[in-house]
């Protein structure tokens, strides 16, 4: 898990560092306040909320209270939390969400919120140019009305009671099937990280989940070198789907770990 800051060198020009820690060991609040009182020269920090390689949320009342009190502006990704668990962007300066993952739309519009406003620029693409945006107070140019329809339907579906209590269940259902996973309250119930034991691959698991027509995450880098797989609760997934998928995928371990 990591944060970033960054640092004004007096110019034009500034530096990024990380607060950084091994895969799933949380950054508490004492080690980011302790970081920026000894770096007073902190112009901003980000991060994203929900730390997708995990699951885990990190406290954006607890972050915003801390660079409210540093005088630092406050960035956020929130790409995998919203739509999932309640977020106030109050007090953040910048942050950004997509129109597929936790909204459950179409993938392809990017939705960012500013604090200041944002004025033209010629050193980027104008297609990328959100300054343009904002000077036209609309869409300047050719979009894909069908991509607005869908997201502007998909929001009015969106039911975070429903994501809470689905996550409760899904951990219930894996605890009794005898399933470790990653995380506590403090995890998003959007995302579930199981963790497989060594002797067993994480790439032979998704492989025959998929052969199954059960699709879930694992085939990223990072998954795949932790032998971890992933499933993520995000758009038209019903505990029916899962039930499925738990039941053959503890079949699928107990049968591999027999072969071990």
């Amino acid at each position: 898990m990591w944060i970033s800051v960054n640092r004004s060198c007096g110019t034009d020009e500034f530096t990024y560092e990380k607060i950084e820690k091994q895969w799933n060991k949380k950054i508490i609040i004492e080690e980011i306040e302790c970081f920026l009182e000894a770096h007073p020269d902190v112009d901003w920090l980000w991060t994203v909320h929900c730390e997708t390689s995990t699951g885990y949320l990190y406290d954006l009342d607890r972050l915003k209270e801390l660079t409210n009190k540093h005088h630092v502006k406050f960035c956020v990704d929130a790409c995998s939390s919203v739509g999932i668990v309640p977020v106030d962007l109050k007090d953040v300066y910048l942050a950004t969400t997509v129109s597929g993952k936790g909204l459950g739309s179409y993938p392809g519009l990017a939705i960012v919120f500013h604090q200041e406003r944002i004025e033209p620029s010629k050193e980027i693409p104008r297609y990328l140019d959100l300054g343009q945006y904002a000077k036209m107070d609309s869409v300047p140019y050719t979009h894909s009305s069908n991509l607005i329809a869908a997201l502007h339907e998909a929001v009015k579906r969106v039911n975070l009671e429903n994501n809470s209590m689905m996550g409760n269940t899904v951990k219930r259902m894996l605890t009794d099937a005898d399933i470790s996973f990653l995380g506590d309250k403090n995890y998003s119930p959007g995302i579930l990280t199981i963790p497989l034991p060594l002797s067993i691959s994480s790439k032979e698991i998704g492989d025959e989940l998929k052969a199954k027509g059960i699709i879930i995450s694992y085939e990223s880098d990072y998954l795949l070198k932790q032998n971890w797989i992933q499933f993520a609760f995000m758009g038209d997934i019903t505990l029916a789907n899962f039930e499925t998928a738990c039941t053959a995928l503890q079949t699928i371990i107990k049968y591999r770990m027999k072969k071990v």
